[in-house]
């Protein structure tokens, strides 16, 4: 059902099919979803919006970014994070962008740089999820 409403926003919906500013536009960090087992998915990306909550989960850290860009397996993540995977994928989306993993969470540098791009992150995308209790 997203995705039939996804679809039509985008050839139905004059404004809605011109909201992406730049579909080559890409942040420097993506989860990539092409091994999840979906079918068919387009090279765009969609957010996610999440609330962190008090619970621990992985975050992109300097201890963790090798183990992340070699490829985690789902069960690492919170159950918020796998179904908006699986979510993404039944929308046709390839990657996803989670601030937690996308961003080094201990490096003040890297938070500098990134959140000076989160509008084009944001307005880049195929489509924000939110997910506002887990």
């Amino acid at each position: 059902l997203g995705k039939s409403w996804l679809d039509e926003c985008l050839t139905s919906h004059p404004i809605c099919g011109q909201a992406s500013a730049d579909e080559n536009w890409y942040p420097g960090r993506l989860i990539d979803l092409s091994l999840m087992p979906q079918g068919i998915l387009r090279s765009r990306y969609v957010t996610l919006s999440h609330c962190w909550g008090k619970i621990e989960f992985m975050r992109l850290t300097s201890e963790t970014q090798e183990r992340l860009e070699e490829g985690i397996e789902l069960e690492a993540f919170p159950k918020t994070f796998r179904e908006a995977f699986d979510f993404s994928c039944r929308l046709g989306a390839r990657y996803i962008w989670i601030d937690s993993i996308c961003i080094l969470q201990d490096s003040a540098e890297d938070w500098l740089d990134q959140s000076s791009i989160m509008d084009l992150v944001y307005n880049n995308s195929l489509c924000n999820l939110s997910a506002t209790a887990a």
